[in-house]
């Protein structure tokens, strides 16, 4: 007994075209994570290391403050608390606010630790945003490059104080 011819699989147009589109959309964002992550070195933060929150104090976090490190580059080291960015002692304050002084072109790494509930820091204009967890430090560079005075917040609620809790960061003595 002969076969009988299989009915060919019919697609309407439409949903061809959509069925293409859809494809070439997962293509053109897997190849913008490529290239960011190539290309441009993307990379997202993520918890450097694991502390005890309750034992800061006998950790790197012992000396708080900014530290030159030579060649422009710099090291902070900050607590997160309620409701305050821990510098260090003889950090100047200027209308209520804790003041850095950085130069022009200066690399500063942020080294950060949350002490009690989740808490956020973010540059204000910089590619610079850490999530800070209890229990994690937190890590990024930032090179400075333009002069001016730029805020730093804290993005998580952490409480009835949130809207206070940040400081400015003063580039270039400007």
């Amino acid at each position: 007994m002969a076969q009988q011819p299989q009915p060919k699989l019919e697609i309407d147009k439409y949903e061809r075209t959509y069925l293409i589109l859809a494809v070439a959309m997962v293509g053109i964002f897997f190849a913008a994570i490529l290239a960011g992550a190539f290309a441009f070195n993307v990379r997202p933060p993520d918890a450097a290391e694991f502390v005890n929150p309750l034992t800061l104090g006998q950790t790197e976090f012992t000396q708080l403050g900014l530290f030159d490190r030579g060649n422009n580059n710099y090291d902070l080291y900050s607590i997160a608390q309620m409701w305050q960015f821990n510098l260090g002692p003889g950090v100047p304050v200027e209308a209520g606010h804790q003041v850095l002084d950085i130069p022009l072109n200066a690399r500063v790494t942020f080294h950060v630790a949350s002490r009690d509930v989740n808490h956020g820091l973010f540059v204000q204009y910089h590619n610079i945003n850490l999530q800070l967890v209890p229990g994690h430090v937190a890590r990024q560079s930032v090179i400075f490059d333009r002069p001016g005075t730029f805020w730093v917040v804290c993005h998580e609620y952490c409480g009835r104080g949130h809207h206070n809790m940040g400081f400015m960061i003063r580039v270039g003595n400007a």
